[in-house]
């Protein structure tokens, strides 16, 4: 299988891709709630990002289209 080059280099090395699970929607909640939050005086509305709740977090998975990407840290 070809990979483009952005998946060969050293950082890529430490990141997982993979499909979100249940556990993961607290700290993911927590994060698009941070990421969008500064977003709302600039908009001046609610951007959709915090409207986000559990609920349609856990529709998208399990429907299996919502991924997460981490990076891993060596200890």
């Amino acid at each position: 299988m070809h990979l483009p080059d952005f998946l060969k280099e050293d950082w890529m090395k430490d990141i997982e891709i993979r499909l979100t699970i249940t556990e993961d929607t607290p700290i993911l909640l927590e994060i698009i709630h941070a990421a969008y939050a500064p977003l709302e005086s600039i908009l001046g509305r609610k951007p959709r990002g915090l409207r986000e709740t559990d609920d349609g977090l856990q529709e998208r998975i399990e429907k299996k289209t919502l991924y997460s990407v981490l990076k891993m840290v060596k200890k």
